[in-house]
């Protein structure tokens, strides 16, 4: 079965592809790099999102049988540190930070002191 899988970055995608792979699936990434401003309005998403998040897999099974496609719904938090580890040994490019606009400030921007 195909299978096309949301990644955020490739140090966290190595444990969910392995994974999937290894269950025989064929696996495609998606990198879709958008950031929500202003910081007020991505907190009301987030609230959301936590309100209605056990929502989420019910809703992508009825979609999938609806329209003949398979949802796949897997949470692949327990693998994050294994993957930060193969990250570090192939040498793969690892940020620092979420990539979003306001963590790039705290990384870079320190006012002085008063």
């Amino acid at each position: 079965m195909k299978l096309l899988l949301h990644i955020c970055c490739a140090p966290c995608a190595i444990y969910p592809v392995a994974t999937l792979r290894g269950e025989g699936l064929d696996v495609m990434g998606f990198f879709y790099r958008h950031n929500i401003h202003p910081f007020s309005e991505c907190l009301k998403r987030e609230e959301t999102l936590k309100t209605y998040s056990d929502q989420i897999a019910a809703i992508g099974e009825a979609v999938g049988r609806t329209v003949g496609v398979p949802f796949v719904y897997r949470d692949f938090r327990s693998g994050w540190k294994a993957g930060i580890e193969a990250s570090r040994q192939l040498g793969l490019y690892r940020q620092q930070y979420c990539g979003c606009i306001y963590s790039e400030k705290d990384r870079f921007y320190h006012p002085p002191k008063t």
